[in-house]
């Protein structure tokens, strides 16, 4: 389970930024103006989906995080497993 952390986190955070970016995208018009109903439906919107990237940005970061450190904890386990075997 631990191994896949990392990369869940990785694909979750990915996703979040992704839905975001296609929530903007729709939301255009042909003159590649942004449209909302309301002006405060529209600060509702980017403040709800400025949350969500920093949130998607914090999960890849931890996930790799987590890879970098599961990668150092295995390659350290390996050597002090092998420097024992020599004593």
């Amino acid at each position: 389970m631990m191994d896949i952390l990392p990369f869940l986190l990785i694909a979750v955070g990915v996703a979040m930024r992704a839905y975001v970016g296609r929530a903007a995208f729709y939301r255009r018009n042909e003159f590649g103006a942004e449209t909302f109903n309301s002006y405060a439906h529209m600060k509702e919107r980017r403040g709800l989906e400025g949350l969500i990237r920093f949130a998607g940005l914090i999960l890849i970061l931890v996930g790799i995080g987590q890879a970098l450190n599961q990668g150092i904890v295995h390659r350290s386990n390996a050597l002090s497993s092998s420097a024992t075997k020599g004593v």
